[in-house]
């Protein structure tokens, strides 16, 4: 079947928002900027957390714009100062909240606007797996929650056996996200990262008119605040800043 993503690309139509979780040290955004010069699309734009260390040219410059993630009581990501026909990828924040800034993303989604959300695609260091801790391993339960795609970069002989245990996990548990091994060498699966096919379990960026009422985005486990104020899920931070 022929790529959607690659149709949208020729047909240039309202512009998607792509939401990209990540560990540290997974190579996504140097994954996917590479990837969309070598398909030579030039509609898009990153929006990055101050904490990234992402290394870019001074070409890509004009492509990047960076948030706040020193201030974790106002989130803001400013959706709305980008051109319009334009791909944003935004980058959440690994080192803060992850429900708070899903809550605060969806209030600015939730007016009308031609932006539409694309996939929620999170990008994994194997590095990490051999001796994944129990915080890690709740925080990645939650990334693969909102995931429609999980990206493993770094996988080597020394961390295979703890990548197959985790996508095992996964299939085992039926998630329907999609789980793709990458590299900086090989990026012909993009297209199929970037088709805006939800897979995710969340419901939270589905219409309203498509959900029951136990499907809303305050009943979202990771998003649902008990009488006591926290979560019914409580997401932990596992790195370091």
């Amino acid at each position: 079947m022929p790529n959607a993503y690659l149709f949208k690309m020729m047909a240039c139509e309202d512009r998607f928002l792509y939401i990209i979780l990540e560990s540290p040290g997974s190579g996504g955004f140097e994954f996917l900027v590479n990837g969309l010069n070598d398909f030579n699309h030039q509609g898009f734009h990153f929006l990055l957390p101050e904490s990234a260390e992402h290394k870019f040219g001074p070409d890509q410059r004009e492509s990047v714009t960076f948030w706040s993630d020193k201030e974790s009581t106002n989130i803001s990501f400013n959706l709305s100062k980008n051109e319009e026909n334009t791909d944003l990828f935004l980058f959440l924040s690994p080192f803060i909240n992850l429900s708070d800034q899903f809550e605060s993303l969806l209030s600015q989604t939730d007016k009308p606007s031609k932006i539409e959300i694309g996939r929620i695609i999170s990008f994994l260091d194997a590095n990490i797996l051999p001796e994944i801790s129990p915080q890690f391993q709740l925080w990645l339960d939650a990334v693969a929650h909102f995931s429609d795609v999980l990206c493993i970069s770094n996988r080597t002989n020394q961390n295979g056996k703890a990548v197959k245990m985790i996508i095992d996990r996964y299939e085992n548990m039926r998630y329907p996200m999609e789980i793709y091994l990458i590299s900086q060498n090989k990026k012909g699966k993009l297209l199929n990262i970037l088709n805006p096919t939800a897979r995710r379990i969340t419901h939270i960026f589905d219409s309203p008119d498509l959900l029951d009422s136990e499907e809303t985005p305050q009943n979202d486990p990771y998003l649902k605040k008990l009488a006591n104020g926290n979560r019914e899920k409580v997401v932990p931070i596992p790195f370091p800043l």
